[in-house]
């Protein structure tokens, strides 16, 4: 699979660009993980601050739901509060002894359903004010986390941000070449990008495509090394080239620049 572009020259010329531009794409892929490890103390503070802030949040929905039923206990305690007051009036005018008896044992069975509902308050209560401790004690380990993170990022700032200038340096001269490219031609290697990242162009290794590891048939290998045209590798879609092919012309172009610098100088 290839495209065919108008001349030979400018196919060499758009391949070498592609090399170059994929070579800059490696480059400032590298920076990232420098930035990263910077970024790792920051990252794990992050983490123990975002933890805490799931807890206090667990914490405040629970007690939410305690006091829902708090408020609930309070209303049946107090049902059964006046319930149990009723049958000790009923008990003062009660005369028959069979009456006395069942309401004897109706008061009893409230007095222990009182008795649980105030056990069941002042634990809820209990529970209630653990969580808010809990809370005050988050709330101090997410303020030290806010300056723990705070004093991480000061510290490795500098450091930061001359690792992003050396990136937006490789950068430059990445874009500098792209926007030499025919539209056509970089719009496809931004196509393979999305799925190949960094191997998008890569070199032949031992006849075969060096990102696939796939041979290669003998007329993928003679377009390869005739450098005329954009060649894909057959079973993955990467774009390929002889390394040492354009090893060659990369040093032919600097000895042809340097003799158009010399003549260019005048004469002593």
């Amino acid at each position: 699979m290839s495209n065919n572009l108008q001349s030979h020259s400018s196919q060499n010329k758009n391949l070498q660009k592609l090399i170059e531009v994929n070579k800059f794409d490696w480059e400032v892929s590298k920076f990232n993980p420098l930035i990263d490890e910077k970024r790792a103390p920051i990252r794990k503070k992050e983490q123990e601050k975002s933890q805490y802030i799931k807890e206090k949040q667990e914490l405040e929905q629970t007690i939410h739901e305690k006091q829902e039923l708090l408020i609930k206990t309070e209303e049946e305690l107090q049902t059964v509060t006046t319930e149990s007051q009723k049958i000790r009036e009923k008990l003062k005018e009660s005369k028959s002894e069979k009456e006395i008896k069942n309401l004897s044992m109706e008061e009893d069975i409230l007095r222990e359903k009182i008795l649980g509902f105030n056990n069941e308050i002042s634990n809820i209560e209990a529970f209630i004010e653990q969580a808010k401790s809990k809370i005050t004690t988050l709330d101090s380990h997410i303020e030290e986390a806010n300056k723990e993170i705070a004093a991480i990022q000061e510290a490795c700032s500098d450091e930061i941000n001359a690792i992003k200038n050396s990136q937006d340096e490789v950068s430059v001269k990445r874009q500098q070449i792209a926007l030499d490219m025919e539209p056509t031609v970089l719009r496809l290697y931004e196509k393979i990008r999305k799925w190949a990242g960094n191997t998008s162009v890569i070199p032949l290794y031992k006849d075969a495509c060096g990102g696939c590891f796939i041979r290669l048939n003998e007329k993928n290998l003679i377009d390869i090394r005739k450098g005329y045209e954009i060649v894909h590798c057959p079973h993955c879609g990467r774009i390929l080239y002889d390394k040492e092919i354009y090893d060659n012309t990369e040093i032919k172009d600097e000895k042809n620049k340097e003799q158009v610098l010399k003549e260019s100088q005048p004469q002593a």
